[in-house]
């Protein structure tokens, strides 16, 4: 969805019976406890904070949740652009045009707009939710997916990966400027923890930037070599890639044995 869309949505939904919400841990440091689902309303003004998903649900007339709704809980993806207004999603890479036209289908009589397949692949592919897990190997059993969108796919994630490894070094360049040897893990931290990019999000990363500033801290040599390989070891980034192209492999495999299935039962029936 544009963001520029969100307020005169809120509108319209909330006469459907439905309302914006965040959903977010109630406790990042347990997520066991659950998450809080936060009323929303961009008719209102509200603004939507980063690491918080933004979810449609049903609404009672008193704007409370309600279960057991048939169309309820619905992932919404803010679609972000460029200045040139083409669609960008993470790290900045331009992703394809046609993925953000609605792809017409038949339900129940009427015609209805729907969201291209590999779209929706990606913003499930970027989350790390189980249940998301299961939707998109729901997705690949459905034969909507084609091996060429996941493909394309694949090389977006590639993109993402390269820009943001370059971005994590830029980082790191510019706090070896403010980085002296000998300095104490604390004051190591403190450095850090002013970045503009570690101080957006230092909230869920303050335990990582922690065993960074003492690696740092405790480390004879300060280079953009060495604290590149501590950085990138401590949050588990070259892992984070890796496991992402193993989801994309595991859809690829799924669209594969189909199709070897469907020949198969082509041969037979021959």
């Amino acid at each position: 969805m544009e963001a520029s869309e969100l307020a005169q949505t809120d509108q319209h939904i909330e006469q459907e019976g439905y309302g914006f919400f965040l959903s977010y841990p109630e406790d990042e440091s347990d997520l066991s406890k659950g998450h809080v689902m936060e009323r929303v309303n961009f008719a209102q003004g509200s603004q939507i904070t980063e690491s918080k998903h933004l979810m449609l649900a049903a609404i009672d007339e008193a704007g409370n949740i309600q279960e057991g709704e048939a169309l309820n809980f619905v992932d919404v993806h803010i679609i972000s652009r460029d200045n040139e207004g083409r669609p960008i999603g993470s790290t900045g890479v331009e992703l394809p045009e046609e993925w953000f036209v609605g792809q017409s289908h038949e339900f129940k009589g009427q015609e209805i707009k729907i969201s291209h397949p590999a779209k929706v692949a990606y913003y499930k592919l970027h989350s790390e939710r189980s249940y998301d897990k299961t939707d998109l190997e729901a997705l690949a059993q459905t034969g909507s997916l084609s091996i060429e969108d996941v493909e394309e796919i694949a090389q977006i994630f590639e993109q993402e990966f390269s820009n943001g490894r370059k971005q994590f070094e830029t980082v790191i360049e510019e706090l070896l400027q403010k980085i002296k040897p000998g300095m104490p893990a604390e004051e190591v931290f403190d450095t850090l923890a002013q970045h503009p990019v570690i101080a957006e999000k230092i909230k869920y990363i303050e335990d990582s930037i922690r065993q960074l500033s003492q690696a740092i801290a405790e480390s004879e040599e300060i280079s953009l070599e060495q604290i590149m390989t501590q950085a990138l070891s401590i949050f588990k980034v070259q892992e984070s890639f890796d496991d992402k192209r193993a989801e994309i492999n595991g859809i690829r495999k799924i669209l594969e044995d189909k199709a070897k299935l469907e020949n198969i039962r082509g041969e037979i029936q021959e």
